[in-house]
């Protein structure tokens, strides 16, 4: 079995800055079980030690501004903001020994990363750098990048994870499932970058830690198909549908993400129906005492009560994707269980919507639009007219009309003329309806031609 290293983005240590979670503490414990080996890029660490600190700093103030004197509590408000003091201060040292004792490496920048091709990777708009004129900069996320290749290339015999919840500057949303895809789509460049270096299929992308842990415990601890599915069988439907009510109830929703209607600030699930047989469940792994654990994937109908940006209040009837992890009991009843993500299903329209609020240009028929008004002349259809404008022969309709237009005798005294309408009579006609019908009476101010 080859080893798996755990690449982390600065944000995994945000949330969890001695890396302390159930999570953690599971991927620590079965580290030498499914050989697993954790690695910290050193931009990642630096920026770590300053970030955690930096918000720390933050919290310690608001506990500053408590008015609990009136409490008796000023003694103890003292020693907590001590507490914080060496906490803050103490950061750095505390989670380097913390990182040494579950024997992370510190990978440095590589040697081989050049300047000028991160200067050239920004100026391309090539990801991690963002597209646009956004204010994140891409560098660190680059760097991180690069020592991710780095660690692929130094041994070709591991598999590598990058755990990042930047899945904006990794990710490629547009082919993810849902939030919690596992792997989560690497974007174009990236695979572009991995297929360069011959490292095709060697690095995956996940945008949570937890999710990561369900999916090695999938492959670790699973079990054969039919043991799975005894398993599942023997799940309590209505426990299963209580503690669903009890997640959902608390988890409020991303307005984008659950392509809720654009006004609404924010949302919550009121009412929901579920088909209990569109219940899926994936990297399913056993534990102690008959237990299992798995990642589940729970389409609902739901009512969501809607508050927007000026507080006033409604709701809407649709269909959302419920996914996340849980643990079920050797009697089958659901033990524990977390909602990861609310999400609408992928061809909601509704999911169009917001991505034209976000970024307009990124709408194809809307982009063209613009361009078409910003510069004319990229329509062909304008092309087309204005060539017939300067030529009319270029126009297959007037040329065809000259050619089969009948001549006269010309009158006694008269000179000799075309008995039908001048090549610009006809020129003007044919451009003003290239297909040789009258056009939109609208496009005319209410005439037709002459």
């Amino acid at each position: 079995m080859s080893a798996t290293v755990i690449v982390l983005d600065t944000n995994q240590f945000w949330d969890f800055p001695m890396l302390r979670s159930p999570d953690w503490m599971e991927l620590i414990e079965k580290a030498p079980q499914w050989d697993l080996r954790f690695a910290v890029p050193e931009v990642c660490l630096l920026e770590a030690v300053a970030d955690v600190p930096r918000e720390w700093r933050k919290r310690r103030s608001e506990v500053a501004k408590l008015a609990v004197g009136e409490f008796g509590l000023t003694q103890s408000q003292n020693e907590w903001l001590d507490v914080i003091d060496r906490k803050i201060d103490g950061y750095e040292e505390a989670l380097g020994a913390r990182l040494a004792d579950i024997e992370a490496d510190i990978v440095p920048i590589p040697e081989g990363v050049n300047l000028r091709d991160i200067v050239q990777r920004a100026i391309d708009r090539r990801k991690p750098y963002q597209e646009g004129e956004g204010k994140k900069d891409g560098f660190r996320d680059t760097l991180i990048w690069y020592t991710t290749q780095h660690i692929a290339v130094a041994d070709r015999d591991c598999e590598i994870w990058l755990v990042s919840t930047n899945h904006r500057d990794f990710g490629d949303k547009s082919q993810a499932v849902d939030h919690e895809a596992c792997p989560y789509p690497l974007h174009p460049h990236l695979l572009e970058d991995l297929d360069t270096a011959d490292l095709s299929g060697r690095v995956s992308y996940v945008r949570t830690l937890g999710r990561l842990v369900q999916h090695l415990a999938g492959k670790y601890d699973s079990q054969p198909e039919s043991q799975r599915e005894a398993l599942i069988s023997q799940l309590n439907q209505d426990k299963f549908e209580i503690a669903l009510a009890a997640s959902v109830d608390r988890f409020r929703l991303n307005p984008a993400a659950a392509a809720l209607p654009l006004k609404a600030a924010y949302g919550v699930v009121h009412a929901f129906d579920r088909d209990v047989g569109s219940l899926e469940f994936v990297d399913v792994a056993m534990r102690g005492g008959g237990e299992w654990t798995a990642q589940f994937k729970q389409p609902i109908y739901a009512t969501v009560d809607l508050t927007d940006h000026a507080a006033e209040t409604s709701n809407v009837d649709k269909t959302l994707n419920v996914a996340g992890r849980l643990t079920v009991g050797a009697n089958g009843h659901v033990r524990s269980m977390i909602v990861t993500s609310i999400e609408a299903l992928p061809d909601d329209p509704m999911l169009r919507a917001w991505r034209m609020a976000w970024d307009p240009m990124s709408d194809t028929g809307f982009a063209q639009n613009i361009r078409q008004q910003i510069d004319p002349l990229s329509n062909p259809d304008i092309l087309t007219r204005i060539r017939q404008q300067l030529d009319p022969l270029s126009n297959p309709n007037t040329a065809k009309r000259i050619h089969e237009s009948p001549m006269r005798p010309p009158e006694p005294d008269e000179p000799q003329k075309l008995a039908s309408p001048s090549l610009d009579e006809l020129a003007a006609n044919d451009v003003a309806s290239p297909s040789g019908e009258d056009s939109d009476p609208d496009e005319n101010n209410g005439t037709s031609p002459e």
